[in-house]
């Protein structure tokens, strides 16, 4: 504890004579990042190397939650300008209320302030983390139609037939991308947007989509029919049928 100032002191400096490469080619590396990233000190030395991590994901995962919220949202933040925008809404017709509230995306760019209609509190933290998790479970419930889940309901991709359940499904699924935003701007989380392997993979843009994938959008599908293939026929090199 009480050397833990100076000893970040100390790397500091050995950072601006070596350059943050020599931190990540050390063997101890993602435990010492790891380690710095859950202390207040610690967070100057691991910003200075966090634009490098993209490069090694054994680091970047050793990254702490809490850096990660924080850094996610100091760059959301990062060139916005204003306050964050003050919305007034009703229980009783929550998910309309927002869907307008939220149309116009350039007005939350420093977040919102929720203030439910007839509450006798304010509006504060509460009040946006629970209209967060009200809104974005019921667009998540696989009865609204939006997410399909073959896995029992443990992780949700979006359902074919989004179309025929709700005409104005590309709204809906453009609210869920806001809320998300959201979230990730006030560090927050939304336990029910819980999506597929390759639905998060596509949203994040990480690296191509491949077969092995499959197996988180429909596991049973990937298990009996695809491996089958994979590791049965094609395995043993015959042409595949046509």
């Amino acid at each position: 504890g009480d050397l833990c100032e100076p000893t970040c002191l100390l790397l500091q400096a050995l950072l601006e004579a070596t350059g943050p490469g020599a931190l990540l080619t050390w063997r101890g590396a993602a435990h010492l990042i790891g380690m710095l990233s859950r202390k207040r000190q610690g967070k100057e030395i691991v910003d200075a190397v966090v634009p490098m991590l993209q490069w090694e994901p054994s680091l970047t995962a050793s990254l702490s939650s809490e850096y990660k919220r924080v850094w996610v949202s100091d760059q959301i933040r990062s060139g916005a300008v204003g306050e964050p925008v003050e919305i007034s809404v009703d229980r009783e017709d929550l998910l309309h209320e927002v869907l307008d509230s939220l149309r116009d995306p350039s007005g939350s760019s420093q977040g919102v302030r929720v203030k439910f209609r007839g509450s006798e509190t304010g509006g504060g933290d509460g009040h946006r983390r629970e209209c967060f998790r009200l809104v974005i479970s019921a667009l998540c419930d696989l009865e609204f139609g939006l997410f399909k889940s073959m896995d029992g309901g443990r992780s949700l991709h979006p359902s074919s037939t989004a179309a025929e359940a709700e005409p104005e499904h590309l709204t809906y699924f453009e609210l869920v991308g806001k809320l998300i935003a959201l979230a990730l701007l006030h560090r927050e989380t939304l336990p029910a947007a819980c999506f597929t392997l390759a639905l998060r993979k596509m949203l994040l843009n990480v690296g191509p989509l491949t077969i092995e994938d499959m197996a988180s959008v429909d596991p049973e599908f990937y298990r009996h029919k695809v491996l089958y293939l994979l590791e049965g026929q094609y395995a043993k090199g015959d042409a595949p049928l046509t």
